[in-house]
């Protein structure tokens, strides 16, 4: 069935997934706490699409019919108990996507992020949202870090990450020039977010796409590359837990400055398992960032950087297990049809969140859109099934 020659399908996804889009960038901006009514409307609105499609647009194999009851099950208590309405949406998006071109969800990300940053940006100089301010010490010295109407300095800073990351992968063949200005766009947003981890993260994925596409210093031809895909995410998550424990027995410091900083942030990882324990289903964990802090009168804050704890904490071990075992079966099958850049892409997001949340995030994490086709073969295959 097609509307305006365009397959059912894809409306019904492109149209939850746009949703979706405004829902994130409406609340992660300052006009979330404005207008509390039209997110919930707009939340109801990306879960009625996605369920649509399930029914009306959809073909099911028993063994898709299998794996989706079983993550739709482990999302259960995450829904009932934490009352985590997000990453319920954005797994509901990334199984409906099986049957959709992954470009064409990276092009629909990539124009929604700049749209939606600008317009933000754009209402907050016109004076119809705040620029929270943050003054902070940055490599010895204070800089002033300016949110441009979000409630966070460090979300432009994703977002110009994610961007420049979509654009890699969009562009296939990218000069180095085009590098280079990349880089030197960045380092000017980045001296209005002054957000290091995204600006590094941002130059540590140029570098490594300039090495493995351009000057062929890393070859994926190495089976070393699917045994580290085999073993990243679990490792990851593992030796980032093994820290935390460390660092709440006193056994883990360090003398570097920079490190320290880094290190710090583990503190709040410590409090959260004191706070809340570890579980095997879901547990609801209240944090308040800098923006409670510094402007809502809040006496401390409490916010959980690590991807990694925050997902054992408050989505359960359960969960988590199965999100690292979706990131092998995926990385795998980046290795095995080349997909060089996409496999740095998840890299990068596993490594990073060590230090923060992107895990589930589809804005800056796109590439789990493949997990699907991971786990459940490629189009091709599947309509060689019989189907249901």
């Amino acid at each position: 069935m097609e509307i305006w020659n365009v397959k059912l399908k894809d409306f019904l996804f492109f149209s939850a997934l746009t949703f979706y889009c405004l829902y994130y960038f409406l609340n992660t901006s300052l006009f979330g706490p404005m207008f509390p009514g039209a997110l919930r409307l707009v939340r109801m609105i990306v879960v009625a699409l996605v369920f649509m499609k399930w029914m009306i647009a959809e073909r099911y194999t028993e063994k898709k019919i299998w794996i989706w009851g079983v993550l739709l099950l482990s999302l259960v208590s995450i829904i009932v108990i934490g009352r985590y309405k997000v990453i319920f949406m954005s797994i509901c998006l990334i199984i409906s996507g099986q049957d959709i071109d992954f470009e064409k969800i990276v092009k629909a990300l990539f124009l929604n992020t700049i749209i939606w940053s600008l317009l933000i940006a754009a209402a907050c100089t016109v004076g119809i949202i705040p620029d929270y301010i943050y003054d902070h010490q940055l490599g010895g010295k204070i800089m002033t870090a300016h949110s441009l109407g979000f409630k966070y300095y460090s979300t432009l800073g994703y977002f110009s990450m994610a961007v420049t990351m979509m654009w890699i992968y969009l562009r296939k063949k990218v000069h180095i020039l085009e590098l280079i200005v990349l880089a030197v766009c960045n380092y000017l947003l980045f001296l209005v977010h002054t957000t290091n981890l995204s600006f590094y993260l941002t130059l540590l994925f140029m570098a490594a796409y300039f090495c493995v596409e351009k000057v062929h210093l890393i070859r994926f031809a190495d089976k070393f590359w699917k045994f580290f895909a085999t073993i990243l995410p679990f490792s990851l998550c593992s030796i980032t837990v093994l820290i935390v424990f460390a660092y709440k027995k006193g056994l883990f410091k360090v003398g570097i400055s920079w490190m320290n900083t880094i290190v710090g942030r583990l503190e709040y990882s410590v409090e959260a398992i004191e706070r809340y324990g570890i579980h095997m289903f879901s547990t609801r964990v209240e944090q308040l960032g800098n923006t409670a802090l510094v402007y809502g009168g809040e006496s401390s804050a409490f916010y959980i950087d690590s991807g990694y704890v925050y997902s054992i904490i408050a989505y359960g071990i359960f969960f988590t297990v199965i999100s690292l075992m979706a990131y092998t079966v995926l990385l795998r099958y980046l290795y095995m049809t080349k997909q060089r850049v996409l496999y740095l892409w998840i890299v990068t997001m596993l490594f990073a969140s060590i230090m923060n949340n992107f895990l589930y995030d589809i804005i800056n994490n796109p590439v789990l859109f493949l997990i699907p086709v991971a786990v459940l073969g490629n189009k091709g295959q599947e309509r060689e099934r019989k189907y249901l």
